[in-house]
């Protein structure tokens, strides 16, 4: 219930990390195709946003993964019998219809330009691919307050801002800009009241700072009509895991209630 030292958090975080993945492998087994025909042919996978590489080596179990990343930790480019390629995703430079099962692990969320992200990994998806994407729930975002306050009254104890008060030449050069010392005042007043809401309250994630537009946005139905609305049919979506943020677990982790999670699994294909 405590904020974690930072060995415990990590420990947690890979532990919640293993669960994760270990239900997601399961779902997407399920979905494969089984046919005698396709029973013998080599599943080929690529992972983007591969980050720390901690999900290959259970997507090495279904098939041959590539894994790519704009910017993957220089460790796992050792491993082997993975092909590692630092690119964007929104342009790989993979052949048309090379991959069978594409993969990503709370990725999308950071997504800058979404639209053309996904027309890239239909392009490089064979016309049966599974695209196989967990994302972070708004249940989630709430459980990171307690953690985002603890961590801004951090910020604050470690320094507080000096004031900065203007010389003499750069007052008199304000006076001039604003010869209205009333409005220029009232300016001043609007923006300080702007970064002191912008501190008091939680922060969104990802490309979404809003925090209240972060949990509209991350509510399981509105991920539902976010992957329609870009091409995808949603063929299944599993609740994963219950959990809160490593560095202070409000609550224990533990597999999902229905649809009050942390994180979502949703498996796609192209119409």
């Amino acid at each position: 219930m405590f904020p974690k030292a930072a060995q415990n958090a990590t420990a947690h975080r890979k532990h919640k990390r293993s669960l994760e993945i270990d239900i997601t492998i399961d779902c997407i087994a399920d979905v494969l195709p089984r046919t005698s025909a396709q029973q013998d042919k080599t599943i080929h996978i690529l992972e983007f946003g591969c980050g720390d590489g901690f999900q290959i080596p259970y997507l090495k179990t279904i098939g041959d993964v590539v894994a790519c990343d704009v910017d993957a930790s220089d460790g796992i480019w050792d491993m082997d019998d993975v092909r590692f390629v630092k690119c964007s995703i929104e342009s790989t430079g993979f052949d048309d219809a090379q991959f069978d099962l594409i993969f990503s692990n709370h990725v999308i969320e950071h997504l800058d330009n979404p639209s053309d992200a996904f027309r890239e990994l239909k392009r490089i998806g064979v016309p049966a691919c599974i695209y196989a994407f967990t994302v972070p729930t708004n249940v989630w975002l709430l459980l990171t307050i307690p953690e985002q306050y603890r961590e801004k009254l951090h910020r604050l104890r470690r320094a507080a801002p000096a004031r900065v008060v203007p010389s003499g030449s750069e007052k008199k050069i304000e006076d001039a800009e604003d010869t209205d010392a009333l409005t220029a005042n009232a300016r001043r007043q609007t923006r300080r009241r702007s970064r002191l809401m912008r501190r008091l309250m939680p922060a969104g994630h990802g490309v979404i700072a809003d925090f209240w537009e972060c949990y509209n946005s991350f509510k399981i139905a509105n991920w539902d009509r976010f992957f329609r609305e870009h091409g995808f049919s949603v063929i299944g979506r599993q609740p994963l895991l219950l959990y809160g943020p490593s560095e202070w677990p409000i609550i224990p982790t533990r597999p999902s209630l229905k649809n009050i999670c942390s994180s979502v699994l949703f498996l796609l294909q192209k119409p």
